[in-house]
């Protein structure tokens, strides 16, 4: 019998501490598409496995984003915290269960290789914290999106210079190395120059113009001005020009582009002929020709003829910027040296005549016409030649 029960029992505390082992294999973090194009949309799904031996509470995924990228949205609860990182809270996670959350990110704007790291944490001590992160690479493909733009006057004229102009524009996401702009020309076109580019140079076969613009960034515009002239006397001419880059562009609907131009010749002749009011015989007679085309096309097959009348005799010619040639019979050829008329500008053509005798005063006119390819045109000039005067004796042929 014990008289004392009081101190037969002995109190012992023991605290329990929860242990976890969080865990994310090689494969916990994996992206919904590898590659991905750049400035595009895909996902991240992340899972964690808790090995135990007790329940992990208050588990949290923390995932740094790469440089470029953002946070687009989350159906798991997912969150943005500046300036760089997804926050992923869980539910508890049982022993020998798991969780995965899924959020879904815009890929960088230019392309390469990303690296993104997720890590795990919780309330309950981890016994193993080195296999609490993984992470996964990402190939981020670079492209763009160039878009041209062509115009050009809708009418032009023969021998008149005017411009294409071309306009690049790339939206992007990337950058677009080496632009290079294709425009192969119309048939009878000169190409006379450029402007805007780095170069743009005229092909061995004459018609195909590449103009190099260098890399362009994304949001940014280049304009190009190609100067041409148009050879045909008339029609309709289309121009196509074609944009490309070093980097895939996944829409080419947009890189072409063309315009159309209505060519006639415009060729506005005058001539004007001059010659003095009154001239007596063996006088000189100047005969002035002012010749003007006021159009913006040359005129061609170009012959200016003048006909002397028979009252007067060819002298010589003044100093002519045409080329005439010495009459024959009465007839007088000049033409300009390259057989053309070029538009906007004027010539005078001079001639020297001497009047012939006449018997009673007369009334001189000489026409001259310039002929061309695209029409003629005609004026002439009066001289009134006066004979000289004659004594005459008239009387008995002897005298007494």
């Amino acid at each position: 019998d014990d008289p004392n029960l009081t101190n037969n029992t002995a109190v012992a505390l023991t605290t329990v501490e929860p242990r976890i082992d969080l865990r994310m294999d090689s494969d916990s973090k994996v992206d919904s598409e590898d590659p991905v194009y750049a400035d595009t949309n895909f996902d991240y799904t992340i899972t964690v496995y808790n090995d135990g031996p007790s329940i992990a509470t208050g588990v949290e995924i923390d995932d740094t984003l790469p440089n470029g990228m953002s946070f687009v949205s989350s159906a798991d609860g997912c969150f943005f915290q500046p300036p760089d990182t997804v926050i992923c809270p869980l539910a508890d996670i049982p022993t020998g269960s798991s969780r995965s959350a899924t959020f879904t990110v815009n890929a960088p704007s230019n392309g390469g290789q990303i690296t993104n790291t997720a890590t795990v944490t919780a309330n309950e001590l981890d016994t193993d914290p080195t296999n609490n992160d993984d992470t996964e690479d990402t190939l981020i493909i670079s492209h763009a999106n160039l878009n041209l733009n062509k115009s050009a006057p809708a009418t032009a004229y023969r021998d008149a210079p005017f411009d294409y102009t071309l306009t690049v524009n790339n939206p992007g996401p990337s950058t677009a190395p080496n632009v290079v702009i294709t425009d192969t020309l119309p048939a009878n076109m000169l190409f006379n120059g450029f402007s805007g580019a780095s170069s743009c140079t005229l092909q061995p076969d004459g018609f195909t113009v590449i103009c190099n613009l260098g890399d362009m960034a994304a949001s940014t515009e280049r304009t190009v001005t190609l100067n041409v002239t148009p050879l045909m006397d008339s029609g309709t001419i289309l121009n196509t020009a074609t944009v490309g880059s070093d980097i895939e562009d996944r829409n080419l609907s947009n890189n072409t582009d063309d315009a159309t131009t209505t060519v006639s010749t415009d060729v506005q002749l005058t001539i004007n002929k001059t010659a003095p009011t009154i001239a007596g015989e063996g006088d000189t007679i100047v005969y002035t020709i002012a010749m003007n085309n006021s159009g913006q096309s040359n005129a061609t097959g170009v012959v200016l003829e003048d006909v002397l009348p028979p009252e007067v005799s060819f002298s010589s010619f003044g100093t002519n910027a045409w080329n005439c040639n010495p009459p024959s019979g009465q007839l007088i050829t000049c033409s300009p040296p390259t057989g053309e008329f070029l538009a906007g500008t004027g010539t005078v053509v001079t001639i020297y005549v001497t009047a012939n005798d006449v018997d009673v005063s007369t009334d001189v006119t000489n026409n001259a016409t310039l002929n061309t390819n695209e029409g003629s045109v005609s004026d002439g000039a009066t001289t009134t030649i006066n004979p000289s005067l004659k004594v005459s004796i008239t009387g008995p042929e002897t005298a007494t």
